[in-house]
C-alpha cells in the first residue's frame, strides 16, 4: 500500500460531486427539499474524491452526480 497523503477528521466529498464556477470549486447540497449550490474550497484530490476544507459542513447531503438540469433551487428528494 502506497499513501500519498493522510490526515485525521478529513471532511471529503465524491469527485463527481464538483464543478467549476468560473475558477472557483462549486456543489450541490440538498437542503429542505432543494438543492443549493455551494461554493467550496478544495484541499488534497485524487480521481475518486477531493477534501473540502471550506463551505461545507459534516452530515450535509451532496448530491454526487448533478446534471445540467440541476441549478439552485431546483427540487430534489433525498433518499437515505
Amino acid at each position: 500500500r502506497l499513501v500519498l497523503w493522510e490526515g485525521d477528521s478529513v471532511l471529503k466529498v465524491p469527485a463527481s460531486a464538483l464543478f467549476r464556477r468560473g475558477d472557483r470549486w462549486a456543489l450541490f447540497v440538498a437542503e429542505d427539499g432543494r438543492a443549493r449550490e455551494r461554493e467550496v474550497t478544495v484541499g488534497h484530490e485524487s480521481s475518486t474524491e477531493a477534501e473540502i476544507t471550506a463551505g461545507l459542513g459534516r452530515g450535509e447531503v451532496v448530491i454526487r452526480h448533478p446534471t445540467d438540469r440541476i441549478r439552485d433551487g431546483t427540487r430534489v428528494t433525498y433518499l437515505p
